[in-house]
């Protein structure tokens, strides 16, 4: 994988340059148009002349501070060239299937043979193999190339977020073993 995409951006990381977000703020679909609308929203009632005119300037800074804080998160969208998107759509295939692998059947669940200490075991302890730059991109934890369940999920559904491809992890669960 190529080791220059940024699935983090600046505005996900604290000022030593740590991650300090689970998801990076492009990806979270539902506040970036709660923002979007929030914009647009204030912008509107200010055309239509319904701010009091002492609110007017903390209504224009609300707006202008929630339009560079869009900017700031559209700029940390990672920038993935077709041959990047190529290497990604390929580990985020190969990732399911992993997945897929971990999980106990729909079959099994809704009959309770899955064992639950199993199953916490393979959310929690390093039993899938990543490539290891893939999973730092991504602010997962790894044991020389191993990550939980858990962490393989975080990686597939960025990667998934990022080149446009399902992110839901329960689609990867086989219905019969």
């Amino acid at each position: 994988m190529n080791s220059e995409i940024q699935f983090f951006g600046k505005v996900d990381r604290n000022e030593k340059g740590k991650i300090v977000s689970q998801v990076p703020a492009w990806a979270m679909e539902t506040h970036l148009d709660e923002l979007r609308e929030s914009i647009a929203s204030k912008k509107r009632y200010l055309d239509k002349g319904l701010i009091e005119p002492s609110e007017i300037p903390y209504a224009k800074a609300e707006i202008k501070r929630e339009e560079k804080r869009l900017e700031e998160i559209e700029v940390s969208r990672p920038k993935i060239s077709s041959k990047d998107k190529d290497e990604l759509a390929s580990a985020h295939k190969e990732l399911g299937e992993k997945i897929g692998e971990s999980f106990f059947s729909r079959d099994e669940m809704t009959k309770g043979l899955a064992n639950p200490g199993e199953e916490a075991r393979r959310m929690i302890n390093p039993i899938i193999k990543v490539d290891p730059k893939l999973a730092e991109a991504c602010g997962v934890r790894h044991d020389k190339g191993m990550v939980s369940r858990n962490g393989a999920s975080k990686i597939f559904k960025i990667i998934g977020k990022a080149i446009g491809e399902r992110t839901n992890t329960e689609y990867l669960r086989p219905d019969r073993r």
